[in-house]
């Protein structure tokens, strides 16, 4: 998904000393949501998600925040955003079964809080603390032995902190949207295709909210800026290949001897290449039309991992959220 790649960038800024186990919380986190809860993420959920995350990473640029306090500001944030595009359809209880996963329960460090809570209900003592590094076998045994109601207090209790730090105040606040993205635009390694995908998102929001509107204008603009360096990129690859199926000085005279070979396009590739340069060619989507033009016989064709490799890093990942 166009998100997982943002939402790993901002794990590992904000675990500045923990970012692998931080970018393996937050894919953690997603994955289960879509897979195991199946729940496709309503736009106005993943970008009030995304835009707050990276509003919490800018206030904690100068601290080293730890993995549990990231995770718990991560549920906190997705329990707030998703309850609000759902119209409160969602509830808090239903993101319990999230809980009793190992990686996300690690992660949170809750373990002191299900013991004090549990013998809170069954004792009226709180336990002491105790070592949280449970055996797979034994994480099982005590989330059988773990009401729903002990993690659901848990997580009333981080929504309402987090809800604290919001100011009380959830929403897809567009202007601070626009800033939000046009860093991480600047930030991104492939910062077009960012675009793109944010732009095939959005478009079904064109029209109906002028300040979305403004949004959408900002990334249009953005995307036409981009272009230029795109397929310059796309020209050098191009070239590239032209220079690696070049035949080597001495088999040149012999190759001229011989029947072109059907792994030779140079013709086609140079031609695309020329129209490229005098600005013939300035789309992508006409750029990737005159190289499907090209006859591709046999499946070991070095063409076709230019061509797989253009689509990957320069065509729209077309995905729902």
């Amino acid at each position: 998904m166009w998100y997982t790649s943002i939402l790993q960038s901002q794990a590992k800024k904000i675990c500045k000393s923990n970012k692998n186990m931080a970018e393996r919380f937050i894919t953690h986190l997603v994955d289960l949501i879509e897979t195991k809860w199946d729940y496709e993420f309503e736009l106005m959920a993943i970008l009030g998600f995304i835009k707050d995350l990276y509003l919490f990473a800018e206030n904690n640029k100068y601290r080293d925040v730890s993995l549990s306090e990231f995770s718990r500001v991560c549920m906190g944030l997705l329990i707030l955003h998703v309850k609000y595009a759902d119209d409160y359809v969602v509830r808090v209880s239903d993101f319990i079964p999230l809980c009793k996963d190992e990686i996300i329960f690690t992660a949170m460090d809750i373990q002191n809080e299900v013991n004090g809570l549990t013998s809170s209900i069954y004792t009226g003592h709180l336990l002491q603390n105790t070592d949280c590094s449970l055996s797979s076998r034994s994480f099982q045994r005590t989330f059988a032995a773990t009401p729903n109601k002990i993690l659901l207090k848990i997580l009333l209790g981080i929504e309402n902190e987090v809800f604290w730090n919001l100011d009380h105040k959830v929403s897809v606040n567009v202007d601070q949207l626009i800033l939000v993205f046009r860093l991480l635009i600047a930030e991104a390694n492939d910062p077009h295709q960012l675009v793109s995908q944010l732009l095939f998102f959005l478009e079904i929001l064109e029209n109906k909210d002028e300040k979305f509107d403004e949004l959408i204008f900002e990334l249009r603009k953005s995307e036409e800026e981009l272009l230029p360096r795109v397929v310059h990129e796309i020209c050098l690859q191009l070239e590239e290949y032209l220079t690696m199926s070049k035949p080597h000085s001495n088999l040149r005279f012999f190759c001229c001897l011989r029947s072109p070979s059907p792994y030779d396009h140079s013709r086609d590739i140079t031609e695309i290449v020329k129209n490229i340069k005098q600005k013939e060619l300035q789309d992508i989507d006409n750029i990737f039309e005159k190289l499907y033009e090209i006859e591709i016989i046999s499946p070991k064709d070095k063409l076709i991992d230019t061509i797989q490799f253009l689509e990957n890093k320069y065509r729209t990942h077309i995905c729902q959220i």
